[in-house]
């Protein structure tokens, strides 16, 4: 098994974050065929089916990052998979020159 971590530290505040974190699991969901399941701050993934059959783990929000958790087949492309990952979170933190880290 291949473990993806990616945390993205960020001044957006707890509730922005937790928007962006949302989006993220949106788009795992309807682009790359994930489910998703809220709990306060915690969203649990679960891909059933397609390329990336078998991973699980989580996307947490705090005040000061991010925190994608994954746990990934070998035969579930781990690499692809960070690298969507990576480029969506980007995508939705924007270029914001408050970026920490």
């Amino acid at each position: 098994m291949a473990t993806i971590d990616i945390k993205k530290q960020h001044a957006l505040g707890q509730g922005l974050a937790q928007t962006r974190a949302e989006a993220l699991a949106s788009y795992l969901s309807s682009d790359l065929g994930f489910h998703t399941n809220s709990d306060g701050d915690q969203i649990f993934v679960e891909a059933k089916s397609g390329k990336f059959k078998g991973t699980t783990g989580s996307i947490r929000s705090s005040i000061s990052d991010i925190h994608i958790d994954l746990t990934v087949p070998p035969d579930s492309h781990a690499e692809a998979l960070s690298t969507k990952i990576s480029a969506k979170l980007a995508d939705l933190l924007g270029d914001d020159k408050k970026l920490v880290g």
